[in-house]
């Protein structure tokens, strides 16, 4: 290949493309120890066309509790990543209300062969996420700046569709059910970006602050006649801090471990 071809071809895909960081994104899972798939083709309801999710991620264990049982406990995410150099991202927060501090209408999740007193025993002893309790304030609304057309609402929509999607397909899939031990997998939403960061609010005093920010939960609302929910808990997250928050979602399935091990 000539030299300055090959230069521009080099260009284009770090200039036009965000392929670049979808593979990035993958290797930062696969170091953390993550199962890993690209490209994955969803079910969007609202439109019935196929769709692409940028990656799908899953961490499992398999383990036996105090009486010998063998459960598998897995946690999905499903990713869309962004990439923005002069757009940058941000997202109205408020605080924390009794109502984002549990599970109530946030978790997706299917279990197989799990006990009512088990799942209840989780649901009582960990957060919905590893995230909710890190924060004092979640987003409920986003912007992006010096565009009229932001990409924010489109990847919020695509990692919900397509982790309501998986959810179905793992729900229906009897025969895998069958092979597996008694099962409890979570799938979270989650949306990825390259670039800047902020999150502005009012404080105690009105005043409007604008920080930059690396992660927030946003509360993200969605109804259509064609999904059973309404609401949904997704973490926006920078590449950057992506390694911190993966170590904190292995603390959290590691303390839901805990509870079904005793």
């Amino acid at each position: 290949m000539e030299k300055d071809l090959k230069n521009k071809l080099l260009k284009h895909i770090k200039d036009k493309t965000g392929y670049l960081e979808e593979l990035k994104m993958g290797n930062t899972f696969l170091k953390a120890g993550w199962d890993v798939q690209h490209s994955n083709y969803y079910l969007d309801r609202d439109e019935e066309k196929g769709r692409e999710i940028d990656i799908s991620a899953r961490k499992s264990i398999v383990f036996k509790n105090s009486s010998k049982e063998e459960y598998r406990l897995g946690l999905r995410l499903v990713c869309e990543v962004k990439k923005s150099v002069e757009n940058h991202w941000i997202i109205f927060s408020t605080k924390k209300s009794h109502y984002e501090e549990g599970w109530l209408g946030f978790a997706l999740y299917y279990k197989y062969g799990i006990e009512n007193d088990l799942e209840d025993k989780i649901k009582m002893g960990v957060d919905r996420s590893s995230s909710i309790d890190e924060f004092s304030r979640i987003g409920i609304t986003y912007c992006e700046a010096f565009n009229d057309h932001s990409q924010i609402f489109k990847a919020l929509t695509s990692a919900t569709k397509a982790s309501e999607y998986f959810l179905m397909i793992r729900e229906k899939n009897y025969l895998v059910n069958a092979l597996c031990p008694k099962t409890i997998e979570f799938i979270e939403p989650t949306v990825i970006f390259k670039g800047l960061m902020y999150e502005a609010y009012f404080n105690e005093k009105n005043k409007l602050e604008l920080n930059e920010i690396n992660h927030i939960p946003v509360l993200f609302n969605y109804i259509s006649p064609n999904y059973n929910r309404s609401n949904y808990l997704i973490d926006v997250v920078t590449t950057k801090e992506l390694p911190k928050l993966l170590a904190s979602k292995e603390k959290w399935i590691n303390a839901i471990k805990k509870i079904m091990q005793e």
